[in-house]
């Protein structure tokens, strides 16, 4: 086995040696064409000049593109100053194919694309200037920390078979985030909008280029209030960067960023009738979420030859996510007469009074969630235009080695006896009076206590093979290999008969751990053929990879699951690139088969570890994706922009697999015919993805520097689970004492909790407007989020209904000095 992998690195290597002796080879001087050719490469040797220090997952060029064999998405500044998004997730879910979201204020990045699951970004790699965002890449690669969209250039989205060259996490395909380089002439840049809910956003940045040395400082400040009670958020960040050109062959790039988070966010969302009757409440007053994350990079940028290049890069990023979460039943099982004895509050969402699950019961204990991860790697990558045998050849190439680890612990809050809460007039839980002022503590006992870390290498190579200077053969491999090992400290006693913590028993010391080791090969192969200069077909096939986290592959008896790594098989075709000169469009046909996806069997939310886990889900998700600009004032050769945008997406993702359970075979029955007449999930839809999605969108952009934007976005019906449950329509007519009609809300499942049920289809519309001085280089902008104030479900998860942001109108400035 490792001979084979040795072979493999041997041989990217010796590409990489073969190559770099092979350059492009010059057409005769005295061609006209060549001529435009020498001075566009001129025109983008400027452009990847100031774009030193950042990987770019596409490129910035037109022509960059070309080199992606399968779908590819570019969000230009252009949009995000006309549309003034106040989260990253508000400019993906305009996105082909994609599926959000929101649990929060937009601070978590819950996004998946093609039918992958969407929970926590998990399948999908996102990286800021190349650079992994996640808490722990390979092991833990939940989106807790989301790049802020307000210090953004553009979003590159990559979901074909140009994401092998970028792992690991790539199921759900790639979003990099782009900074903004530093500028040529000092500037202080000023930007800040505020409004509904108390949002304010402020970004003050200075740069620019003293001799050989160009600088970017950024400090941004965020806030606001949030759409439910107790939701309040501040952001603080500052950013540096700077690029050194040593000579005309080497650089040198630096990143700084430190981010401070503190948020009130909680898991426990709304019940159907608080949905009703008050859909900004939230009960979970002491919740809250401190994160603390410094990252950096420094790299080396070395020009080999005209036609190549080497860019090396040192990473390294310490995130510490503190949060506190009280302690709360329902008015379930033993808790539906009985109201629990250390309630400090409770809620009654009349009109559905004694509904199993429509009361929420706030305990006097909370559970402290501290965790701190760190990573650490270093990359190398080798980008190459050479000929070979007459034909033109793209090499990108290169080997990253890893290292992660994370310290989990969990702290319980105190308990205090009913008579210290009720006695002092906090509240009685038997008539339902409460105070509305408590506090509960902010430290408590260590029950639970883990450290975890990942060794990687990654070995990558892809060459485009271009006949005719049209038709392109993209083939590529990439090699993964991990080491996953999991030491618990701490932890309560396990219950023999569940294998699993009993919460009667007190916690204890243990010294128990394990390690896995996994190797994965990920192929892929790409097809381009130029149809005209601008147009583009393209096809791809490539196999796509997630691991494991941690507690999925070494359970909390620290033994081995023996969980392989997640894989999905990709297959799309499409076209993109400007049909017309007033007519531009990517239309893409995807089938994406999902073999072996990890089913988390149970769960705890005191450390949010699984304690069984296995392979089993097999999922499909075909479709078309479309992306279509049209643009009527170039018909008549206007000076303004008329933009026509029309995106959507149309999926089939479904379950495609069949629970035995060989217990119910009569003796009569063959295996085979209890298959086919037991299928269990098979047919089903995955959740939380929409079959339709679009959205239309018209602007004015004159050249004097006004415009104005609208849009609409429409996403259907998704079910909350596998099994999709379905709706119970309310046929009886219920009143309250008044004897007003309630909950007439179509598609509200019965479960009173809000926990199981359909999301219900929603549309929503935004607006901005804004004038640009095309000189003076200031700006006046509003916006409109959501301007019919829909009130609608985003999600069932994690414990409850999470509405989507409210109507939201923000005014603000911008300028450069």
């Amino acid at each position: 086995m490792k001979q084979k992998y040795t072979i493999l690195f041997v041989s990217i290597l010796a590409v990489l040696l073969f190559t770099m002796g092979v350059p492009a080879q010059p057409k005769d001087p005295g061609n006209s064409d060549t001529k435009e050719k020498q001075t566009s490469t001129s025109e983008d040797f400027e452009k990847e000049k100031w774009s030193r220090g950042t990987i770019s997952v596409i490129g910035k060029k037109k022509t960059d593109l070309k080199r992606i064999p399968g779908s590819a998405t570019v969000i230009e500044k252009e949009y995000l100053d006309q549309t003034r998004p106040v989260d990253s997730m508000e400019v993906l879910r305009r996105v082909p194919g994609a599926s959000i979201r929101y649990q929060d204020t937009g601070l978590i990045l819950n996004i998946g694309f093609r039918g992958v699951n969407n929970d926590l970004g998990r399948k999908v790699l996102v990286l800021e200037d190349g650079i992994f965002t996640s808490l722990n890449p390979y092991s833990a690669p939940e989106q807790y920390y989301t790049p802020n969209i307000d210090r953004m250039e553009r979003i590159e989205i990559v979901k074909g078979s140009g994401a092998i060259l970028f792992g690991p996490s790539t199921i759900g395909g790639v979003i990099n985030f782009i900074t903004k380089r530093p500028p040529k002439e000092p500037v202080l840049s000023v930007s800040a909008q505020g409004g509904s809910y108390g949002f304010f956003s402020s970004l003050i940045s200075y740069g620019g280029t003293f001799g050989n040395t160009g600088i970017d400082i950024s400090i941004l400040r965020k806030q606001g209030d949030g759409f439910r009670d107790h939701q309040s958020f501040q952001i603080h960040e500052l950013s540096f960067k700077s690029i050194t050109d040593l000579n005309e062959k080497h650089a040198i790039t630096t990143k700084f960023l430190t981010t401070a988070q503190d948020a009130n966010i909680t898991y426990l969302g709304l019940t159907t009738a608080q949905l009703w009757n008050h859909s900004s409440s939230n009960y979970a007053e002491q919740d809250n979420r401190k994160l603390q994350r410094y990252s950096g990079d420094i790299g080396h940028e070395w020009k080999i030859t005209d036609h190549s290049k080497l860019v090396t890069k040192v990473y390294s990023a310490y995130t510490e996510r503190n949060w506190s979460r009280q302690n709360y039943v329902r008015n379930t099982g033993a808790n539906y007469n009985a109201v629990p004895d250390n309630v400090i509050k409770f809620y009654d969402t009349e009109p559905f009074v004694n509904r199993t699950g429509d009361t929420v019961y706030m305990l006097d204990a909370i559970g402290h969630r501290n965790r701190t991860y760190r990573f650490v790697g270093a990359e190398s990558r080798y980008q190459l235009d050479y000929q070979f045998l007459g034909i033109k050849n793209q090499l990108d190439a290169g080997l990253r080695y890893h290292y992660e680890t994370a310290e989990i612990k969990y702290l319980d809050g105190p308990s205090t006896p009913d008579a210290a809460i009720f006695g002092n007039g906090l509240g009685n839980p038997a008539t339902g009076t409460v105070s509305s002022e408590y506090s509960l503590a902010k430290s408590g006992t260590l029950r639970d206590h883990e450290v975890n870390n990942t060794k990687s290498i990654a070995g990558f190579a892809q060459n485009s093979f271009k006949f005719y200077d049209q038709f392109s053969i993209i083939p590529g491999i990439r090699y993964e290999t991990f080491t996953q090992s999991r030491t618990i400290l701490r932890e309560q006693a396990i219950n023999p008969a569940t294998n699993q913590p009993d919460p009667t028993s007190p916690s204890q010391e243990v010294d128990k751990g394990n390690r896995n080791v996994y190797h994965v090969v990920i192929p892929g192969l790409g097809l381009t053929y130029d149809i005209r200069k601008d147009l583009t077909w393209f096809a791809g096939a490539h196999k796509g990879f997630s691991p494991p986290r941690y507690q999925d592959a070494l359970n909390n008896s620290g033994v081995i699951n023996k969980i392989d790594p997640e894989y999905s098989y990709n297959y799309e075709t499409g076209i993109r690139g400007d049909i017309t000169n007033y007519l531009n469009a990517q239309v893409t046909y995807f089938d994406l088969n999902y073999i072996n996806q990890i089913i988390i069997t149970s769960s705890t939310s005191g450390n949010d570890s699984a304690y069984s886990a296995k392979n089993g889900g097999r999922t499909y998700s075909r479709g078309v994706e479309t992306n279509v600009t049209f643009d009527p004032a170039k018909l008549f050769d206007a000076s303004f922009k008329l933009p026509i945008d029309l995106i959507y997406t149309r999926a089939e993702a479904k379950m495609n697999q069949y629970s035995i359970d060989t217990s119910k075979v009569t003796a009569n029955q063959s295996l085979l015919d209890f298959i086919v007449t037991q299928k269990d999930k098979n047919g089903n839809y995955v959740p939380y993805v929409s079959r339709d999605t679009a959205t239309f969108a018209m602007g004015l952009i004159h050249p004097k520097g006004f415009y104005v934007r609208a849009e609409y976005q429409y996403f259907s019906g998704q079910y909350h689970d596998d099994a999709n449950t379905r709706t119970a329509y309310w046929a009886d007519s219920i009143t309250d004492p008044l004897g007003k009609k309630v909950l007439q809300y179509l598609n509200i499942t019965s479960d009173s909790s809000g926990e199981t049920g359909v999301i219900p289809a929603y549309g929503i519309v935004n607006a901005s407007l804004g004038y640009k001085d095309p000189v003076k280089r200031w700006s006046l902008f509003l916006t409109g989020k959501n301007l019919g104030d829909v009130r609608y479900i985003s999600g069932r998860l994690p414990e409850g209904i999470q509405v989507g942001p409210f109507r939201q109108i923000n005014v603000g400035v911008s300028f450069e000095l």
